[in-house]
């Protein structure tokens, strides 16, 4: 026995299924099947607390937010942050070889004493506006300046008005 738990890691968990009557089974069943599903079934993110002065990494299942509350930082901006990824998917003949390409828009909050920033949302690089009016929100929850470093292709911010002439 001690040596069948030295090639299998995984042989407590399959000696309790064979030797569980039906009921154990169903149940050993279900609690593989409810860990095999769970990740797919919640999600983490980043919340902050409606007076700004806290904030929570949670893991989220079924609705229920597991996470502790902590001290944000003092915040002094927010940025909008421009990512690009390739990758490529290599296959032994040359002509089969993928490449895909990954453009998203990071919302960072800028963090006073900090080189790096709090990530608070991302965007595809479709969506390049709905990006940049969170980031304007958030920066008027926070009462801060919003940076911006979004390439040409995606983003040409409109030159300053002149002022305009009604009709006479």
């Amino acid at each position: 026995m001690a040596d069948l738990m030295n090639v299998l890691p995984h042989a407590p968990l399959l000696l309790a299924l064979a030797t569980a009557p039906l009921g154990g089974k169903i149940l050993i069943g279900l609690l593989i099947l409810f860990l095999g599903l769970a990740p797919s079934l919640g999600g983490t993110a980043l919340e902050i607390s409606a007076d700004c002065r806290q904030y929570r990494a949670y893991y989220s299942l079924f609705g229920l937010k597991f996470g502790r509350w902590q001290p944000l930082p003092p915040v002094v901006g927010v940025t909008l942050k421009y990512f690009s990824t390739v990758s490529t998917r290599r296959s032994k003949y040359s002509w089969n070889a993928t490449t895909s390409h990954h453009e998203e828009i990071v919302v960072l909050l800028s963090v006073r004493n900090s080189v790096t920033g709090m990530t608070i949302e991302r965007f595809s690089a479709d969506d390049v506006n709905t990006a940049i009016d969170f980031a304007h929100d958030m920066a008027d929850r926070f009462n801060v300046p919003v940076n911006q470093y979004l390439p040409p292709h995606l983003y040409q911010p409109l030159p300053p008005a002149t002022g305009s002439q009604g009709p006479a």
